[in-house]
């Protein structure tokens, strides 16, 4: 069992199969509108916005043990027009 503390609370999760459970957190608040958990990415489903900055907690689960992460998103500035690469 994990334990998470209160500024560090569960926002989204997803088995990806029986055996392995992906769940990730966005310390300091919850995850914000418009995202999901989409096999094993965290999916902005609109334009990134200066509040979507901060650092996001990855966890992967299975029988043999836990893996984590921190993710640092910094969202600056402003896109005018998309452009492709």
């Amino acid at each position: 069992m994990l334990f998470y503390p209160e500024d560090h609370l569960c926002d989204a999760s997803l088995s990806i199969n029986s055996d392995i459970s992906l769940i990730v957190h966005r310390k300091g608040g919850a995850l914000p509108d418009g995202t999901s958990v989409v096999g094993d990415k965290l999916i902005f489903g609109r334009p990134l916005r200066g509040n979507d900055s901060g650092v996001y907690e990855c966890v992967v689960k299975n029988k043999v043990g836990v893996g984590k992460t921190d993710y640092k998103l910094s969202v600056t500035g402003k896109c005018k027009e998309f452009q492709p690469c």
